[in-house]
């Protein structure tokens, strides 16, 4: 990946010199959610959270993991909670996108769903992480060696205490898939979101708060409506400095994770200037599936290293 990262940069400089310009940023209608949302969000997340582990394990997971040796089973028990966890998110997801869209009449568009530019998407986010996350892995592995600290994470340790096959294809399923689509839709859409529309517009607490709940049904913004605006004097332009915001507190938001939090702050800014361009979700979460898996191989791996084949099975 890194001899296609330098061909990837060698063919963007070249671009830029030739008159290219980068990516645009798209225009959109300001997001009508608020903080009350926000939180909303995380009340989900508990009970919902909750309610999954325990149905989980009650009619799945206990009964499998009392079939391995005692010294496995308090792995296998911290991976069941983060596969069940993980599911809890996407559930979670889904009735935070209904809950704001039935408050806000938000739309697919206002809530990063839409597809209609997913060749698109696909492509920019792709170039992204060629270009980008060689950097970020550089960037950590200079950090671990610099500090003596490595790379710390509950996933690794589970999947040291307890390495079955079909635990680790439910620690992929939590890490590869169910964590970048939720991290980005909770740091990209609702938090940038919420904090480019406040700052686009003149500040009032009620829309900090509420969003646009109160308000009356506003169009989606088009190009078009866009170029009338600027036309009469009225600014499109998004805002910058929530991409930085949302970045750096999904960085801190790994802090525990040993040196990852820095670089992660640098992965989180990409991924808030490629959603402030694109204001939908996937470009942000292909860069972010990538990165983590590229992480669970090297986890499988170092498992594989440590213990034979036939006990992953």
């Amino acid at each position: 990946m890194l001899g296609g990262s330098c061909l990837a940069w060698v063919s963007v400089i070249t671009w830029f010199r030739m008159g290219g310009k980068s990516i645009p940023v798209e225009p959109r209608r300001p997001a009508p959610w608020g903080l009350i949302h926000f939180v909303g969000i995380f009340v989900l997340f508990v009970i919902v959270g909750a309610l999954t582990i325990k149905l989980l394990d009650s009619l799945f997971f206990a009964s499998m993991i009392a079939t391995f040796p005692p010294e496995q089973q308090e792995g296998l028990k911290t991976m069941s909670r983060m596969f069940s966890g993980s599911l809890s998110q996407i559930i979670t997801m889904v009735l935070a996108s209904v809950m704001i869209a039935v408050t806000t009449r938000a739309t697919a568009e206002d809530l990063g769903w839409s597809v209609k530019k997913i060749a698109y998407d696909i492509v920019v986010g792709l170039g992204a992480a060629i270009l980008f996350l060689p950097i970020i892995q550089i960037i950590m592995a200079s950090l671990v060696f610099l500090l003596d600290q490595e790379y710390d994470h509950p996933l690794l340790e589970a999947l040291n205490a307890g390495p079955a096959l079909w635990m680790f294809a439910g620690a992929f399923f939590a890490a590869v898939i169910a964590a970048p689509i939720t991290e980005e839709f909770l740091f990209r859409v609702i938090l940038q979101g919420m904090l480019e529309a406040n700052a686009s517009r003149p500040f009032t607490w009620q829309r900090l708060i509420l969003g646009n709940m109160l308000d009356e049904p506003a169009p989606p913004t088009t190009a078009e409506a866009a170029s009338e605006h600027a036309a009469n004097g009225i600014s499109t332009a998004v805002p910058i400095w929530p991409l930085f915001l949302s970045g750096t507190l999904f960085g801190l938001a790994h802090a525990e994770y040993g040196p990852s939090w820095f670089p992660l702050i640098l992965m989180g800014i990409l991924l808030g200037y490629l959603y402030r361009c694109t204001h939908r979700i996937w470009a942000c979460w292909i860069v972010h599936i990538t990165l983590n898996a590229i992480s669970m191989i090297g986890f499988g791996l170092q498992v594989m290293n440590g213990n034979s084949i036939s006990s992953l099975w």
